[in-house]
């Protein structure tokens, strides 16, 4: 066993002997040994993680140049990239010790990383749940600050308690998913453990659904604006521009109810790529509607724009509410329209909520 532990193998010259006193579903891993996804495991992880860096660097960059203090949907989504650093700092952490490759290679290879690789599992499963949490409750406050209609806060509001418990249910499902905990390392002791290919089912999919929800929450509002048909388009662009992160959440439930028990260190590695993908993805389509000062800052040399118009954007109706039919809870400064390219429904309701 010494000598497996510090020989590396490859698909054609392991000992008959060691073949066989392999259990069956090991022995089927043989013709696959040479397989390696880490490359792009590692590449997908840098690639993703710089990316939701730079979108919120970007972030504050635009807030500072529209001299704004920072509102709470600002500090969430610095939280959401801390929670996302760690998931996926666990996600390179079990790559490191097999994740990507078949199990056979861990257990001839590395067998001393079958416990910190398990314990690395279970600790990115519970840190994607506050990861995700935390951007899609940043999209829901700047939702909240932009819009002046009380009806709408009220909507978020509700869909962030729905997101609130589901995540908290979905994190503590995670954690206890096997009791005792120590039985997801320890195979001495007898688990009990829930339905996990229902239970990833579930959540995967309630996930995909709040995502779907979020992305369509603002649509009746700017729909309801007295504004053109191709300015409604526009608004409604922007506010999809995070569509990409449904079509990925999709991609990740696919391969989810896919997982396996016989061989997660390989079949379980595109759900944990995709988890990367989506989570990082996620915090930037959360900073992408509020970039619009940093693209005229760079477009056109100052922060306004070439040719945007503020405020003349959309008729007063009845003196008080901007943009807004009587009634949808517009204050008496109202919401003004800055559209140009990547513009974005903006409020000059004074301090942030």
């Amino acid at each position: 066993m010494a000598a497996s532990q510090t020989m590396h193998f490859n698909s054609t010259n392991i000992p008959p002997e060691v073949v066989q006193a392999l259990p069956p579903f090991l022995q089927a891993q043989v013709p696959l040994y040479d397989e390696n996804l880490q490359a792009n495991l590692y590449a997908t992880a840098a690639i993703c993680l710089t990316l939701s860096y730079i979108a919120v660097r970007l972030r504050l960059w635009a807030r500072k140049l529209k001299g704004q203090a920072m509102g709470w949907d600002d500090w969430m989504i610095i939280v959401a990239l801390f929670f996302t650093s760690i998931f996926v700092a666990m996600f390179l952490f079990v790559t490191i010790m097999g994740m990507g490759r078949h199990l056979i290679v861990m257990i001839l290879e590395h067998p001393q990383n079958a416990v910190p690789f398990a314990k690395g599992i279970l600790a990115a499963e519970v840190f994607y749940n506050p990861a995700t949490f935390c951007t899609k409750t940043a999209i829901l406050l700047l939702y909240h600050r932009i819009f002046p209609s009380q009806t709408f806060k009220r909507i978020c509001w509700g869909v962030g308690i729905f997101v609130f418990c589901y995540s908290l249910t979905a994190l503590m499902t995670n954690i206890f998913q096997c009791v005792p905990v120590e039985a997801d390392w320890n195979p001495a002791l007898t688990p009990r453990c829930v339905n996990l290919d229902l239970e990833l089912i579930l959540v995967s999919s309630i996930n995909v659904i709040t995502d779907a929800v979020i992305l369509c929450l603002p649509m009746p509002y700017v729909w309801r604006l007295h504004a053109t048909r191709s300015k409604k388009l526009t608004l409604t662009g922007i506010f999809l521009l995070g569509s990409f992160v449904v079509v990925v959440s999709i991609i990740r439930a696919t391969y989810v109810s896919a997982v396996s028990l016989t061989d997660g260190s390989w079949a379980d590695s595109y759900s944990a790529m995709w988890s990367v993908v989506e989570t990082c993805l996620a915090i930037v389509a959360a900073c992408l509607p509020v970039l619009r000062p940093v693209f005229n800052k760079v477009m056109y040399g100052h922060v306004d724009g070439s040719t945007a118009v503020a405020g003349s954007s959309a008729k007063p109706i009845g003196g008080k509410s901007y943009g807004y039919p009587r009634g949808t809870g517009g204050g008496t400064h109202g919401a003004s329209i800055r559209m140009k390219g990547f513009s974005v429904l903006e409020t000059e309701t004074g301090p942030e909520q």
